[in-house]
């Protein structure tokens, strides 16, 4: 990753899950991976399911 990005914070997980997509074989398993990290360090999900953050990012 290019910089060092907050994932707990709504724009640090927006621009993270950008630089995740070409490791991931899909978009829902890149969201996936960076749902859980920030579980594991906020012990909760920001967003309850791939829908919920898309329709947030799409305004």
């Amino acid at each position: 990753m290019k910089n060092h990005l907050d994932i707990t914070t709504p724009i640090g997980f927006y621009n993270t899950y950008f630089e995740l997509l070409p490791l991931y074989k899909t978009r829902k398993e890149a969201f996936n991976y960076l749902n859980e990290q920030v579980k594991n360090i906020t012990s909760k999900q920001p967003y309850k399911n791939y829908k919920e953050f898309r329709n947030k990012i799409a305004g």
